[in-house]
């Protein structure tokens, strides 16, 4: 068995901050991960979909030349496998270039396997058991999928998805008007796919200011289309979809409509604390502690 001071689950984004902050008190600290590594901000977050957003912009700019003196805009062309292959690269370059810096300068301390819970101090990885006296669980989180979603005849994306396509169907649903869905609606349009966005509420991106909100919807309605409905149902396999104002026929759907933690079977039972509705034991929103456990 291994006694550890810290262990971290996940070696995403938070966890490869916990464990640069535990170094600096201990040597005796390890960094559990079981997915593909690289974060999500990297793999299918912040960079790519910046990369994608750049892209559709600088093509975005055809519509303007003319005002410049440039003429010959309105002859671009976009070729979206391209693009798609392009956001690509540059996301193996970020996602290698973190990697490197980060995680392989860990050496044994890194290791790659699935981490469960067996007790308030005890973990379970792969084939080992480590004893810790900390624990850090950083274990991110994953679209959200209803299960209306599932099963469908028309292609449905997620943003952990989106990015590994080789192209996209001439018209798309984006279901929620979040930061992301906002953000992955106004670029794809812009990349020549017919984009409907759909929200369940007026405010878009989370917007709490009503001036702010509105001149935001002005804006981004001269591109896309946006519709607010309260429920939504499908036929047709997925190419109709049914909102409170009626009907829409698409080609495939995106959904961006929250995320959840990723906790199934990390054990979190073991703890000896009662879960809520999410899976998730009581923890102060202030230090993250979970109950008196040193976690």
């Amino acid at each position: 068995m291994r006694e550890v001071d810290v262990a971290i689950i996940g070696a995403g984004t938070a966890g490869l901050t916990a464990y640069a902050e535990a170094r600096r008190k201990s040597e005796s600290v390890v960094l559990i991960e079981a997915g593909a590594g690289g974060t999500t901000c990297a793999r299918v977050g912040c960079m790519p979909s910046k990369a994608l957003i750049e892209i559709a912009k600088q093509f975005h700019h055809r519509n303007h030349m003319q005002s410049n003196g440039i003429l010959g805009g309105d002859q671009l062309r976009i070729d979206r496998p391209a693009v798609f292959e392009r956001v690509r690269a540059l996301r193996d370059r970020f996602v290698g270039g973190l990697m490197k810096s980060t995680v392989d300068p860990i050496g044994e301390n890194y290791l790659k396997a699935h981490a469960r819970i067996l007790s308030p101090d005890l973990l379970q990885v792969g084939d080992e058991t480590i004893r810790f006296k900390s624990l850090v669980i950083a274990t991110g989180s994953r679209p959200v999928v209803d299960p209306m979603f599932e099963g469908l005849q028309v292609p449905v994306y997620t943003s952990d998805t989106i990015f590994e396509q080789s192209d996209l169907p001439d018209s798309l649903a984006v279901i929620g008007s979040g930061v992301i869905g906002l953000e992955l609606a106004q670029a794809l349009n812009r990349l020549g796919v017919k984009v409907t966005l759909l929200g369940r509420s007026e405010r878009l991106a989370g917007l709490d200011d009503e001036t702010v909100n509105t001149a935001a919807r002005e804006q981004i309605g001269k591109e896309l289309s946006m519709i607010v409905s309260q429920a939504l149902r499908v036929e047709q396999g997925g190419r109709k979809i049914l909102h409170d104002g009626g009907e829409l026929m698409v080609e495939g759907i995106l959904l961006a409509t929250g995320r959840v933690p990723n906790v199934e079977g990390l054990g979190l039972e073991n703890l000896g604390l009662k879960l809520d509705e999410r899976g998730l034991p009581p923890f102060d929103p202030q230090t993250m502690q979970v109950g008196e456990l040193p976690v």
